[in-house]
């Protein structure tokens, strides 16, 4: 696994275990804070679905999926996603959680 992949995993770790800490922790690419989390859920079970993890300034972050979704987490369907440009993530680039030389 890449170390920067490892880097976003436990800030997302930390997040997850502190939400309210998630704007104001660093981001693991540029260091600056303005990280955002979202749920991408299905619209017959909101408690599992994917999370996108990434930063508002370098636009860099990671998503996976088969995560519970916790109370607090902004939450949106593919549907919702459609409907509103403001919930939703912006392009960012994904790190891979391998590279060529892993």
């Amino acid at each position: 696994m890449s170390e920067i992949y490892e880097k976003w995993l436990r800030e997302y770790g930390r997040v997850f275990n502190d939400p309210r800490s998630l704007r104001t922790r660093p981001c693991p690419s540029c260091g600056r804070p303005g990280l955002r989390l979202l749920f991408n859920v299905h619209r017959t079970d909101r408690s599992v679905g994917w999370a996108e993890f990434w930063c508002d300034n370098c636009r860099k972050g990671i998503f996976f999926s088969r995560v519970s979704v916790p109370d607090w987490g902004e939450s949106v369907t593919t549907e919702e996603k459609r409907a509103l440009s403001s919930g939703e993530a912006p392009e960012y680039e994904t790190i891979p959680p391998t590279t060529y030389s892993d």
